[in-house]
């Protein structure tokens, strides 16, 4: 028998779910440097360029660095029944990409796994298979 109660909160039933969108978050992959700080903020604060002397003893807590966390991805909800071609746009928007928007793919990813490419021509409901897949792995 199937439980209507969300695992995360066993106190409350099971959100509904839209079956005519898909919630989800979106970011952009520099594909020149994947390792650079890819996002629309300012770079985090650099410590300044000035020797200075100590005096000894050193507490090793007294001194930190605090950088700022990157941003989350941002959330951006698909319409599963339009072909993803006409929502790219959207998304290059919201992200802010630097990138020209014909060299824009979109692709699978979870918990440090990469998945398929999805076909832009296609709406997501016409490749559930790869949405599946994926889940399961």
């Amino acid at each position: 028998m199937r439980s209507n109660k969300c695992p995360a909160c066993p106190s409350k039933k099971e959100p509904a779910r839209d079956k005519t969108s898909l919630t989800c978050r979106v970011q952009y992959l520099n594909d020149i440097d994947p390792f650079a700080y890819t996002t629309s903020f300012p770079d985090p604060p650099r410590p300044p360029l000035h020797t200075f002397s100590v005096t000894l003893p050193i507490d090793p807590f007294a001194y930190t660095t605090s950088f700022p966390d990157p941003p989350r991805p941002p959330l951006h909800t698909f319409s599963v029944t339009l072909p993803l071609i006409n929502q790219l746009a959207a998304v290059h928007r919201l992200l802010n990409a630097p990138h020209r928007l014909d060299d824009a793919a979109l692709q699978l990813y979870k918990d440090g796994d990469y998945g398929s490419y999805l076909d832009l021509e296609a709406s997501i409901s016409e490749q559930q298979e790869e949405f599946e897949e994926f889940q399961e792995s």
